[in-house]
C-alpha cells in the first residue's frame, strides 16, 4: 500500500494510518491537514476572485488562489517523503546495538526526517497567512472556510514544529528554531482570522 496521499483516498490513506504499523504517521496526517487547509484557501480566494464583494483585488485572489493549489500539492507530495525519511529511522534504529556504525547513522537519519515536517511547518505558516487575508478582507460569505484554513494550518505548524524537535533533538538547533518562529508567526494569523469572523 502506498503511504503517499496523491494516490490513494482519504478514505484509505486513513485506514493505512490507523493500522497497528510505524508508516504512515504523523507526517503523513500533517500533511493531509496541510493540503486542507490549502484547499480551502484555494476555494475561498477563487470564491472570491469569481464574485467580488470583498477588500481584495481579483487579480491578487487569483494569485492567492494559485499559491494556495501549490502548496497543496506539495503537501501532498510530503507525506510520501516523510515516510521515506521514516523508513531510513526505523533501519538505523534496526542495527545491532553494538554496531559501531548504529548511533551515527540514527542520528543522521533522524535529522534527515526532520527535513520533511520542517517544510509542512513553512506550508503551514504561509497557508495560514493567505487564510488571514481572506478572513480579514475576503467575501464576507466565505470568511467562515477562511478561518477554518487558518485554524487548520497554524495545528500544521504547531505539530510540525514539534516533530522537527523530537527528532533532532537539540532546541538550539537552526532547524528547530526556524519551526518555533514559524510556529509564532502561524498562530498570529490564527488570531488574525479568529478575531475577523467574531
Amino acid at each position: 500500500m502506498s503511504s503517499g496521499l496523491g494516490n490513494s483516498g482519504v478514505g484509505e490513506f486513513l485506514g493505512e494510518l490507523a493500522a497497528p504499523t510505524p508508516i504512515p504517521a504523523a507526517g503523513g496526517a500533517l500533511a493531509l491537514t496541510a493540503s486542507t487547509a490549502a484547499a480551502l484557501v484555494e476555494m475561498t480566494a477563487s470564491i472570491s476572485a469569481a464574485h467580488p464583494g470583498g477588500e481584495i483585488a481579483p487579480g491578487r485572489l487569483a494569485e492567492i488562489a494559485r499559491a494556495s493549489g501549490r502548496l497543496r500539492t506539495e503537501a501532498l507530495a510530503l507525506a510520501e517523503a516523510d515516510a521515506i525519511a521514516y523508513r531510513q529511522v526505523l533501519e538505523a534504529m534496526a542495527l545491532a546495538e553494538d554496531d559501531p556504525a548504529r548511533a551515527g547513522r540514527v542520528r543522521a537519519a533522524l535529522s534527515d526526517a526532520a527535513d520533511p515536517p520542517l517544510r509542512l511547518a513553512e506550508i503551514g505558516a504561509e497557508i495560514a497567512d493567505l487564510a488571514a487575508l481572506i478572513a480579514r478582507n475576503g467575501r464576507k460569505s466565505i470568511r467562515g472556510d477562511a478561518t477554518v484554513a487558518a485554524v487548520l494550518a497554524e495545528a500544521t505548524c504547531h505539530a510540525a514544529a514539534k516533530v522537527v524537535e523530537v527528532n533532532i533533538g537539540d532546541a538550539h538547533d537552526a532547524r528547530v528554531l526556524a519551526a518555533a518562529n514559524l510556529e509564532s508567526a502561524a498562530a498570529l494569523s490564527r488570531k488574525r482570522a479568529v478575531a475577523s469572523d467574531a
